[in-house]
């Protein structure tokens, strides 16, 4: 006699000596659903359990009771979305292709069933109607009556849609092959549906209402937020920036070289572009000869005399004139003999002399500057008298001005 018979015939024994007394429940619970004035309802996108609670209520013979020792019934879930299946945490022995996903919700009840033991899933494809079937066969055990409640299947499951229903009924198996699993089905079990929807008030259903929820579409019942802006940490791009990446480059504030500029020092002169003088053109030293806010590496003007650097005849000094009185193309602004303070054409005592007057009895300044720094040191004193005598009496250098 093969295995399927010999199961057959005795499961068929079992059947016929017990009664069927067996109360079933169906729940959802999980932080995919929510409580909408006492009917509970599926999240979309968030994870839930389908759980199934059965009560023994045989009553085989007078006292002292007997325990159960067959069980047989299957579940269908019908609806109109899809379902997706997720892991079950659990253990049992398994019969179908896809079984292996679905088991025995608990240690206690997989006890009671000594002789066999196991769920077939004829379907859980997650294209409704996905169906399954739990069968227990007890020898010496079995499922004593007066336990109360006990959770006997559990599902875990997510929807993606954002209406619907998903049900729960007594089972109708379609392939033959484990008939013997499930015939007759003991007992019968009423439809159960819930329906998908979003909560209106608390939509990633967190229990912090949208109004209060700084993440109102991501569960995050803490409502941690490091950085004290208006998004919580679990929605925030940059939890960690209360700007959430001002510049917006991609990079959030707090690890950002350049908080404040999109293109993060593009010249890579060392200055963000937020603080450089010249956003697009090297220039680390920042020179501003003429204090207009643009480096003299970018600025037109760099005088800001109104004439453009390349056809100003003396680019660094304002002179909006362009006199030039020789005609050499170097305006008289800034054309000079170094040395030469009384601006007479040559660099002589009459020189030593003018700065003399200029410095200690309230004389004229030079009419360019740069010419009476004949040291180059960037600043008139009495170093640049005694430099111009030393060239003079001396031999000493030939005056060095930098201007």
């Amino acid at each position: 006699m093969s295995k399927n018979l010999i199961f057959l015939f005795l499961l068929t024994f079992m059947l016929a000596s017990a009664a069927q007394a067996l109360d079933f429940r169906a729940t959802i619970s999980g932080a995919g659903v929510w409580n909408d004035g006492g009917t509970l309802k599926i999240l979309p996108d968030r994870e839930f359990q389908i759980q199934v609670y059965a009560t023994n209520n045989d009553i085989i013979q007078p006292p002292p009771y007997e325990e159960r020792v067959t069980w047989s019934t299957p579940f269908t879930f019908t609806g109109d979305v899809g379902i997706q299946w997720l892991d079950a945490i659990s253990d049992g022995t398994f019969y179908g292709d896809d079984a292996t996903m679905l088991k025995f919700s608990t240690s206690q009840f997989v006890g009671f069933w000594d002789l066999l033991k196991g769920v077939y899933s004829e379907s859980r494809d997650g294209i409704l109607p996905d169906r399954f079937n739990i069968t227990g066969v007890a020898n010496n055990l079995g499922y004593p009556p007066g336990l109360g409640e006990i959770l006997v299947l559990f599902w875990r499951a997510r929807v993606s849609a954002t209406t619907g229903q998903i049900c729960i009924e007594q089972g109708t198996m379609e392939n033959d092959t484990y008939n013997w699993l499930m015939d007759p089905p003991v007992p019968s079990f009423s439809t159960v549906c819930w329906s998908v929807q979003i909560n209106p008030l608390d939509r990633d259903n967190d229990g912090i209402p949208n109004t209060s929820d700084n993440c109102p579409d991501t569960y995050n019942p803490g409502q941690a937020n490091a950085d004290g802006d208006s998004y919580g940490d679990a929605c925030d791009a940059c939890p960690h920036d209360a700007q959430n990446d001002v510049d917006q480059d991609g990079i959030c504030g707090d690890v950002d070289p350049c908080p404040l500029d999109p293109l993060n020092d593009v010249d890579h002169d060392g200055k963000c572009g937020n603080v450089d003088n010249c956003p697009t053109v090297a220039n680390a030293d920042q020179k501003d000869t003429d204090h207009d806010g643009l480096g003299d590496a970018c600025d037109p003007d760099d005088d800001n005399d109104g004439v453009p650097d390349e056809t100003d005849n003396c680019p660094l000094i304002a002179n909006p004139d362009q006199h030039d009185s020789n005609g050499n193309g170097i305006g008289d602004a800034c054309e000079y003999v170094c040395g030469d303070s009384d601006d007479d054409g040559l660099a002589n005592i009459l020189d030593v002399a003018f700065l003399i007057k200029y410095f200690y009895k309230g004389g004229p300044a030079p009419n360019h500057l740069a010419a009476a720094d004949v040291n180059c040191s960037g600043s008139l004193n009495i170093l640049d008298i005694a430099y111009l005598i030393n060239h003079l009496y001396r031999n000493g250098p030939e005056p060095n001005c930098c201007g």
